[in-house]
């Protein structure tokens, strides 16, 4: 999708709007990143954001291209390796929508959305997490319905699995995440 076109140079910080789709109440982050951050810094950044644990295969769909890691299962893949592209090389043909996929078998797809893109503020470390919304589903939770039934566990104290479903998933803590982004900074 093109619409106005935003400064996405490398010296450029970009907000990021990263919801998960089909899931309601709406799950979302939006992050302050550095334009020069590769693909593959930015998927640790959602994972961190999202407190994600890392554990399976990725993809992002950016206009006509699809980046990610090879798929073993895949001889074909067409994917660009993401160390390679930087969020300003990505977007740097005006595209301020894009998708990002984790985990193959659950099927966690993001849409992300460029809002803005700004000079870098003093003192501030990127990535930062500057809002969000709702507790990611657990990882290999099975997908949407998968966590829909985890919601109904946990918000029922009869249910059957609601006190292992409990230890299972956990609040929303941006703390949390934000702590997990300012480790993926002093790399």
């Amino acid at each position: 999708m093109k619409s106005r076109q935003l400064k996405t140079d490398s010296d450029s910080i970009l907000r990021l709007r990263i919801e998960i789709y089909e899931i309601q109440p709406t799950i979302f982050r939006t992050v302050d990143v550095a334009a020069s951050t590769s693909l593959t810094q930015f998927h640790e950044v959602i994972q961190g954001a999202f407190d994600w644990m890392n554990y399976h295969l990725w993809q992002f769909e950016i206009g006509d291209l699809r980046y990610g890691l090879p798929d073993p299962f895949e001889p074909d893949d067409a994917s660009v390796h993401p160390d390679t592209v930087t969020l300003a090389k990505a977007l740097s043909s005006g595209v301020t929508q894009f998708t990002y996929l984790y985990d193959f078998g659950d099927h966690w797809l993001h849409l992300i959305q460029l809002s803005k893109s700004q000079a870098p503020r003093h003192n501030v470390v990127y990535p930062v997490l500057v809002e969000g919304q709702g507790r990611c589903p657990p990882e290999d939770v099975g997908g949407v319905s998968g966590y829909y039934d985890f919601l109904d566990a946990v918000s029922d104290v009869k249910h059957e699995d609601h006190a292992e479903m409990l230890r299972w998933g956990g609040p929303f803590d941006p703390e949390k995440m934000n702590t997990r982004l300012r480790k993926l900074a002093q790399k």
